[in-house]
């Protein structure tokens, strides 16, 4: 199956076999979202506030919660593989 991701993070996960295609939509949709987030704010994924930059786009509907739950939990294990700081 081709990767379709034009996140790298998303990609790497992908090749690396740390999610499954199923999860690409989802972290696309999530990513997508944070990145307008960040765009309109300035703010930047920092340390540990991860959960409260997601709860802003779960807030205004843009995802759900079990999206960005999903993309926690990959955005965790590619922290643990050490492919993203």
């Amino acid at each position: 199956m081709a990767l379709l991701s034009t996140f790298p993070s998303v990609q790497c996960a992908l090749e690396t076999g740390l999610i499954e295609y199923s999860k690409e939509n989802t972290c696309d949709l999530v990513h997508t979202a944070l990145d307008s987030l960040m765009a309109e704010t300035g703010l930047r994924i920092q340390g540990n506030n991860l959960p409260a930059l997601l709860a802003i786009p779960v807030e205004r509907t843009t995802v759900t919660q079990a999206q960005a739950d999903t993309f926690a939990d990959v955005h965790d294990e590619l922290i643990k593989a050490g492919l993203i700081c």
